[in-house]
């Protein structure tokens, strides 16, 4: 037998030992990409390493990080935050990356590799592994998410439900639903000063007499008081079950006159003044008979409600703004325009083809006669009432556009 002799090793290694190498070396910290969530908001899905592309030419400044889906928006969260991500201010709903989900007009998948591409919409499936997604929002924008590193099921999941949630077939699914009922189970069964508490909800929804109680009392109109008598929507079904109407008027009066409007749309109280004037929108009276005197019962009790002045201005939409139609005419003129007609083709002709749209026409149309309502409520004391054929398209417009010129509480985010 023959003996082995041990060799000794020849292999010198110049570099530090494995050890002493990862002793000395700082793993850094794998940070966790969270949203920032409001009340009764809740996450449904997520998919990590996702780029977002910023410019179309180049993939240089593109964005990575976690792309989210909750029942009220489409969250992206970069991998490295810009200065504006790193504070969240707390009267900010949406952060710089966050699509509400009812801005999403149309939601499309792409695979490259297999030349597919599929809109999505709610309760459908999708065959192949998406590698793109694109989200087409109503304010024009056109969001790219690509799939380059995520995992492909996780990738086709969030594609999924951002198209089941931003197009629900059951309307129980809009956030607004959830954010009600997390308001009523918090507010269920506590009442304070025989009025229920909202917990820690503030806003608003104008589905109980103490919200409009609360309105009454912050704009000082003591002369207006809150009528339920289209509780259960017994006498419209387009109205609130809850409005506001002028002390003079009794329930039974209204309720007999409110066969005379358009869908029993009875006039209704938007706001007050400091100095005692009240805006109104009213429909039309379907009785030409009786219009004349009914309107000067409806006129009265409006004058009386002011308690300095008798003067009330009507003001006939339909007459002096554009109708629905011409609107979203002008709408989608304007968006063909800026989204779908590529603009070196349109650049020498772009001002002329953007007036002929008559988009900026009608907003400075408007905004005019908002301005000359408020002129009216302000400046010459008087109580104004916004007619409307229906009263649901034009005078919402110039209602809300007055009350933000005028109040600043509807200027923050509670108003």
């Amino acid at each position: 037998m023959f003996s082995v002799k041990a060799t000794k090793p020849t292999f010198r290694s110049y570099l530090p030992s494995l050890q002493t190498d990862v002793m000395n070396t700082v793993v850094p910290p794998i940070k966790k990409l969270e949203p920032v969530l409001i009340p009764g908001e809740i996450v449904v899905n997520e998919v990590n390493f996702v780029r977002k592309c910023i410019s179309t030419e180049s993939s240089q400044n593109d964005l990575w990080g976690k792309l989210i889906c909750t029942n009220f928006k489409v969250s992206f969260i970069p991998q490295d935050d810009s200065p504006k991500q790193k504070s969240q201010l707390s009267h900010v709903l949406l952060g710089e990356h966050d699509i509400p989900l009812t801005c999403l007009e149309q939601v499309v998948t792409v695979n490259d590799t297999k030349g597919k591409k599929k809109a999505l919409g709610s309760n459908q499936k999708l065959k192949f592994n998406p590698t793109e997604l694109l989200l087409y929002c109503k304010d024009w924008r056109i969001i790219r998410y690509c799939f380059d590193e995520a995992g492909p099921e996780s990738a086709k999941k969030v594609c999924l439900a951002i198209a089941h949630y931003s197009h629900p077939a059951d309307l129980q699914l809009l956030f607004g639903f959830e954010y009600q009922g997390l308001r009523y189970r918090e507010s269920k069964g506590k009442q304070v000063n025989g009025s229920y508490s909202r917990g820690g909800l503030q806003t608003p929804l104008f589905d109980r007499p103490s919200d409009w109680d609360r309105e009454i009392k912050r704009t000082n109109a003591s002369e207006w008081r809150v009528c339920s008598i289209n509780e259960h929507y017994a006498v419209s079904s387009s109205l609130p079950e809850h409005i506001v109407v002028p002390v003079s008027l009794a329930d039974q009066d209204l309720k007999q006159f409110s066969a005379l409007f358009t869908d029993g749309r009875i006039p209704m109280w938007c706001w007050n003044h400091p100095n005692g004037s009240a805006l109104v929108r009213m429909t039309v009276v379907t009785e030409q008979l009786v219009q004349k005197k009914f309107d000067q019962r409806i006129l009265s009790a409006i004058a009386k409600s002011h308690p300095q002045s008798e003067d009330v201005m009507r003001s006939d939409l339909d007459k002096t703004l554009p109708n629905v139609q011409e609107i979203q005419a002008a709408f989608l003129k304007l968006k063909q325009l800026c989204v779908l007609d590529p603009f070196e083709e349109t650049e020498e002709r772009w001002l002329t083809t953007l007036e002929n749209t008559r988009w900026l026409e009608y907003v400075r149309m408007f905004l005019r006669h908002s301005a000359e309502m408020v002129y009216y409520l302000d400046g010459k004391n008087a109580s104004v009432i916004l007619h409307e054929e229906e009263d649901r398209d034009l005078s919402c417009v110039v209602s809300s556009l007055v009350q933000l010129m005028l109040d600043p509480y509807y200027r923050s985010l509670i108003g």
